[in-house]
């Protein structure tokens, strides 16, 4: 369940050695996000909500 919220719902995937993609998955129902995640690299963090019909 947490692995989902990471990265799932804010997005949050490793790509490489220090090095991450952003691309959350945005449901109907949700509508908004926000986490982070404390890397050996530093914290990488995420916040969105969604507007209307666009994402901010």
């Amino acid at each position: 369940m947490v692995e989902w919220l990471f990265k799932g719902m804010c997005g949050i995937n490793i790509d490489g050695e220090n090095k991450f993609k952003i691309k959350p998955i945005i449901d109907g129902n949700i509508s908004f996000a926000r986490g982070k995640y404390k890397s050996i690299y530093g914290a990488v963090k995420v916040k969105w909500n969604k507007v209307g019909d666009s994402i901010k």
